[in-house]
């Protein structure tokens, strides 16, 4: 099922015997793409103690694409920024912890949901600057928007997230130009509505774990 989000690709840059590496930081720039699945856990904001309540869970498959541009610091070392974008679709069916506060109709949110995420920081270590594997971490700030056609008197609102991944892969050798590989990722995100919009706002975590591919390039 998962097969056809699973495309991928990977890269790297100039190792530690090339010029670019010799000469300071080289620039790099790559395009990903990913797939797998994740748990969506929703809640909702206790009227009367005001703390977050679960409300409902999904499971859910994903499937993104990004675009990140750093530099190679040293053999071993890669910094940069990256933004994303990535859409989950509900599988199966609901688990639910709050009958009353899911069937009120005030509680709004979306079991399709499509996270951007406009900027995030990214560090990636490969320990052997002649081999392709590398581990890595991303932190990131994600957005995820109003519900498209909400139901009549709800006030639902976009969410504001905060998130991280660690990353496991392997890839061509950093002497490459133009690159390829593929990771395994598990990525984490928790945040939810702005407490500016609503007295009672709405929240989301989620986990999930995708594979990918990558591209990269070294002018």
């Amino acid at each position: 099922m998962l097969a056809g989000l699973l495309l991928c690709t990977s890269a790297a840059a100039d190792d530690g015997n090339s010029p670019n590496a010799d000469e300071g930081s080289s620039f790099v720039f790559e395009l990903r793409t990913f797939g797998g699945v994740a748990r969506h856990r929703l809640s909702n904001t206790d009227e009367s103690t005001y703390r977050a309540r679960e409300v409902v869970d999904f499971d859910a498959v994903a499937a993104g694409v990004a675009a990140r541009a750093g530099f190679d610091l040293s053999a071993h070392v890669r910094m940069g920024a990256a933004l994303s974008v990535e859409q989950y679709w509900r599988t199966g069916k609901f688990a639910v912890h709050d009958a009353e506060a899911f069937g009120d109709e005030y509680f709004q949110f979306d079991d399709t949901p499509r996270l951007w995420s406009p900027i995030a920081l990214f560090a990636e270590v490969h320990p052997w600057s002649d081999l392709g594997a590398f581990v890595g971490l991303n932190l990131g700030l994600g957005y995820l928007p109003p519900v498209a056609q909400p139901r009549p008197r709800t006030i639902d609102a976009g969410q504001y997230l905060a998130g991280y991944a660690l990353e496991l892969g392997y890839g061509s050798t950093r002497s490459s130009r133009h690159g390829w590989g593929v990771f395994l990722r598990y990525s984490a995100w928790a945040g939810g509505e702005s407490p500016l919009h609503t007295d009672t706002p709405e929240g989301l975590t989620l986990g999930e774990w995708t594979l990918g591919g990558r591209w990269t390039f070294c002018p």
